[in-house]
């Protein structure tokens, strides 16, 4: 298996906790792919995408039981990776087992670039569309059809995401600094090894909208100090890490702020989103909107020649 995000063994199962977590298998297949065992707290949304095509990406949904991934491969090589969409605070799954035909082969390899995403519910892709849009709770959030994922794609890069609906810099609970070291979000008490060979190539930290409610002049210097302190503890944990803060996506009060805060240590970058569509439910961006917010931070990486 290739581990992808904050994917982790617990309890003789792969545990999948945070957004955009999983795995990946490559091999000669053929037939049904199918996940046993599966236990899972909640109903999950995830996916799976046959030979790294994204566009025709099977959406699944699953609570207990058995999961069949593929169906009907015709026999040769292939790549199955599976996703799960639904963010960290909906419910985790865990996965005891894998049935194919076929040989699997060794471990798919790292991609060239490795990009991770901090955020909340907007990097979460939570509230994309209004109630009276999608009725089904379920795919109101989904990860899948978020910013994050899509930047990763545009430069083939792997790709991690650590985020929170509700997720703020230091004035309100839950404060990433945090969970941010967690390989679960749900276990304290744990934390991710942060293997130097899995370092990301870039960081984005997209925070700040859940700070602006909290924000007063009574506690700006609380807000300086918290932004300070997630910066330290990212760069302390990704050392050569381009590290990028992003704000602006659906609040954008605090600009000015985050501007002058986010203190450069000669390789971290802020940029300014522009709020596009943001019609989905309690104001967050729409899919459109995520289409948007990710072509603005990928011209971006591309214009400061942090990747090409």
């Amino acid at each position: 298996l290739k581990l992808n995000g904050r994917a982790a063994f617990l309890n003789d199962g792969l545990q999948l906790e945070w957004s955009y977590s999983g795995f990946e298998i490559a091999g000669q297949l053929q037939g049904d792919i199918t996940l046993t065992g599966i236990t899972s707290t909640a109903e999950i949304l995830c996916y799976s995408v046959i030979d790294g095509d994204y566009d025709n990406a099977k959406q699944l949904r699953i609570k207990d039981g058995n999961l069949t991934v593929a169906e009907n491969l015709p026999g040769g090589y292939h790549t199955v990776q599976f996703i799960k969409a639904s963010e960290a605070s909906r419910g985790r799954m865990n996965i005891k087992g894998i049935t194919y035909q076929g040989a699997l082969f060794k471990r798919p390899a790292d991609k060239a670039l490795k990009i991770e995403f901090i955020g909340d519910s907007i990097t979460s892709a939570a509230g994309l569309y209004k109630t009276d849009v999608q009725t089904d709770a379920l795919l109101r959030q989904n990860t899948f059809l978020g910013y994050a994922p899509a930047v990763a794609r545009a430069f083939d890069a792997d790709c991690g995401i650590v985020s929170i609906s509700g997720g703020s810099v230091c004035t309100k609970d839950p404060k990433l600094p945090d969970y941010y070291p967690r390989p679960f979000y749900s276990k304290a008490d744990t934390a991710w090894n942060f293997p130097a060979e899995d370092e990301p190539d870039i960081v984005v930290i997209a925070l700040g909208t859940n700070d602006t409610p909290s924000y007063n002049a009574e506690n700006i210097d609380v807000l300086k100090a918290g932004i300070t302190n997630l910066l330290t503890l990212v760069r302390e944990k990704n050392p050569n890490a381009t590290i990028i803060w992003a704000y602006g996506m659906m609040a954008t009060n605090l600009a000015s702020d985050y501007k002058a805060f986010a203190a450069s240590d000669g390789n971290t970058y802020y940029t300014l989103i522009n709020r596009n569509h943001c019609d989905g439910d309690s104001g967050h961006p729409t899919p459109e909107g995520h289409k948007k917010n990710a072509e603005e931070l990928i011209s971006f990486i591309k214009a400061n020649g942090i990747a090409g």
